[in-house]
C-alpha cells in the first residue's frame, strides 16, 4: 500500500491504517495525534515537557542512552586539561574510572573519545568500590563514570563521591539507566545520563536524557544538534561550533515518555510488592543474599556464595519451569568486546581478588523475572520455584 494511501491528513484528523486520531482524543493516543496533526515531529512542546518533568536541573532529551553517554564523554574530553603523548605531542584522550560491571556502551563511549579506562572493581552486589576512589586516584583521572546497576543507588555515598570529585577537579558522570525509576537520580553528578529504552522504567521506546548544570547546557544542545550554535536562528548561515551529530529525540518518543512518567508511581508500587514476595519466599539464607535495588527497582537480583551455587539455583529454577531473567551483566565489562584485562591476574591474592571481581559478580548473581505486568499467579510460581531451587541447591 502506498504511503499516500496509508497515511493521510484530513482536517482535524490524522489516519494511520484503521486508526484515526481526533483533537478530542485524550491520554497518550491523543498526544500522538496532536503531534501528527501539528506536523512538528521534533524540537517541539512534548520534548520540552519531558525535559522539564524528568529533572530539576537542565535536562536534554536525546535519541538514545548511548547518545547521552557519548555527549557526556565528549564534554569530558572537551573541557579537561589536555595531556600530550610523549615524543610527538599528539593529544591523549581522557582518563576515566569505570566499573567492571556495566553495559558495553559504558565502555564504548570512553573508547570513542580515545580515552584511557581505569577499571574500578565491584563489591559482592555488583556496585563500584567507591572506597577505592581515593583522592590520589581521582586526581589522576579526568572523570568517573559511575554505573549503579539493578536499581541500587546510595544517595549519601554518591554525594560524598561528588564532593571528593569536586575537590580533585574530576568530572562525575552518573549513568542512571537502572535507577531512573526514581528520576531524582538525575540530580546527582556533574552530568547524569539515562537510557529511556523500552525496557527501562521510564521509557520513550528509544531515547535517552542527559542532565547537567546550566553552564553546560549550551554545549549539550549543540552536540545533540550537529554542533550548530544553539542560540542562533536557523538561517542556513548560523555558526557550527562543535563536531556534534544529530541526536535529537522525536516528539512522538517524548509523548510516550510523558505517558510512562504518568504511570511510574503505580508501576513502582507493583514492583515493590513483587520484590517483597520474592524476599519472603527466599527467607534468611546465609549463602544467598538479595541486592538492595529498592531505589530504582529495575531488577530483582540474588547473589550466591559461589558461582557453582548460583549455577545450581539457576538450574533448579529452569527445572521448575521458570526462566531466569537476563543478568546485569553476564560478561564483565572489562572482558567485553573480545578484550581481556588484566592478564594474567596478580600474584598478590588481594590484588587478584579485586581484578577478578567483575567475573565473580557476573557468575554469582541470579536475576529473577521481574515486571509490573506479571499476574499474581506467575509471581507465586516464581517465588515457589526460587524457594525450592534454593533448598535443592543446599542454600
Amino acid at each position: 500500500m502506498e504511503t499516500s494511501e496509508r497515511i493521510r491528513q484530513r482536517g482535524p484528523r490524522f489516519e494511520i491504517g484503521s486508526y484515526r486520531w481526533d483533537d478530542a482524543d485524550e491520554g497518550p493516543m491523543g498526544d500522538f495525534g496532536t503531534v501528527l496533526i501539528s506536523g512538528r515531529l521534533t524540537e517541539g512542546p512534548f520534548v520540552k515537557a519531558l525535559e522539564t518533568e524528568l529533572a530539576g536541573r537542565q535536562a536534554h532529551a536525546v535519541s538514545s542512552g548511548a547518545a547521552a553517554l557519548d555527549i557526556a564523554m565528549e564534554i569530558v574530553a572537551a573541557t579537561r586539561e589536555i595531556r600530550r603523548r610523549p615524543g610527538h605531542g599528539l593529544p591523549l584522550g581522557p582518563r576515566v574510572h569505570v566499573s567492571m560491571a556495566g553495559h558495553w556502551t559504558d565502555r564504548a563511549c570512553i573508547e570513542r573519545v580515545r580515552g584511557e579506562i581505569i577499571w574500578t572493581p565491584v563489591t559482592w552486589d555488583g556496585q563500584p568500590r567507591l572506597d577505592l576512589l581515593t583522592e590520589a586516584s581521582l586526581r589522576y583521572a579526568d572523570a568517573v563514570l559511575l554505573v549503579p546497576i539493578g536499581g541500587w543507588f546510595d544517595k549519601a555515598a554518591v554525594s560524598r563521591l561528588a564532593a571528593d570529585c569536586q575537590k580533585s577537579g574530576t568530572t562525575l558522570v552518573v549513568d542512571a539507566s537502572h535507577a531512573v525509576g526514581d528520576p531524582s537520580v538525575l540530580e546527582y553528578g556533574d552530568i547524569a545520563v539515562s537510557s529511556l529504552f523500552a525496557t527501562k522504567l521510564v521509557t520513550s521506546g528509544e531515547g535517552g536524557v542527559i542532565a547537567t548544570s546550566d553552564s553546560k547546557a549550551d554545549l549539550v544542545r549543540s552536540l545533540r544538534d550537529g554542533g550548530r550554535d544553539p542560540n542562533a536562528a536557523r538561517t542556513g548561515r548560523e555558526k557550527w561550533l562543535h563536531a556534534g551529530t544529530d541526536r535529537r529525540m522525536p516528539e512522538l518518543s517524548a509523548a510516550l515518555g510523558l505517558a510512562s512518567l504518568a504511570t511510574l508511581p503505580e508501576r513502582m508500587t507493583r514492583r515493590r510488592a513483587i520484590a517483597g514476595r520474592y524476599a519472603a519466599a527466599l527467607g534468611k539464607r546465609p549463602k544467598l543474599r538479595i541486592v538492595d535495588t529498592s531505589f530504582g527497582m529495575y531488577k530483582f537480583l540474588v547473589v550466591a556464595e559461589t558461582p557453582e551455587l548460583a549455577a545450581s539455583v539457576r538450574a533448579g529454577l529452569i527445572a521448575a519451569g521458570v526462566e531466569p531473567a537476563s543478568g546485569v551483566y553476564e560478561v564483565p565489562l572489562n572482558l567485553q568486546g573480545g578484550r581481556d584485562w588484566p592478564k594474567p591476574l596478580s600474584a598478590d591474592p588481594k590484588v587478584a581478588e579485586l581484578q577478578d571481581s567483575g567475573r565473580l559478580w557476573a557468575e554469582r548473581h541470579i536475576a529473577l523475572p521481574f515486571h509490573e505486568t506479571m499476574p499474581d499467579d506467575e509471581v507465586t510460581e516464581v517465588a515457589a520455584a526460587l524457594a525450592l531451587a534454593a533448598d535443592q541447591a543446599g542454600a
